[in-house]
């Protein structure tokens, strides 16, 4: 999901519209994760979980983009398949089972670090 936001100014402008509309109070926005730094991936999901009613309005909101975007395996130019199954397919968006593991995995983190 935060790759699907920051993948392009005009994705991350209806984010913060979905934000706006879901009336979420946050100063700051979701990040990426680094694989350089060793607590990222944590700060990614507590970052997320802030804004998990935004999430789900954008998947509710841009359901034909945002659903294509996971399940995309090609690489089209000009109307012809380059390159097929270019890069690992995407899972799909995050389901409830998958949130509440990002929340189960925050708690856990914030007890260790």
């Amino acid at each position: 999901m935060v790759k699907y936001v920051r993948s392009s100014p005009e994705r991350l402008e209806d984010f913060k519209s979905c934000v706006k509309n879901e009336k979420i109070k946050c100063k700051g926005l979701v990040v990426l994760d680094v694989p350089t730094r060793w607590n990222s991936i944590y700060m990614m999901l507590e970052a997320a979980l802030k804004f998990e009613k935004a999430f789900w309005r954008m998947g509710e909101d841009d359901e034909g983009p945002y659903i294509s975007w996971f399940g995309e395996d090609e690489l089209v130019l000009e109307d012809r398949v380059i390159i097929s199954h270019y890069s690992k397919k995407r899972e799909g968006p995050p389901t409830n089972e998958n949130w509440n593991n990002a929340r189960t995995f925050v708690n856990f983190s914030k007890g260790i670090l």
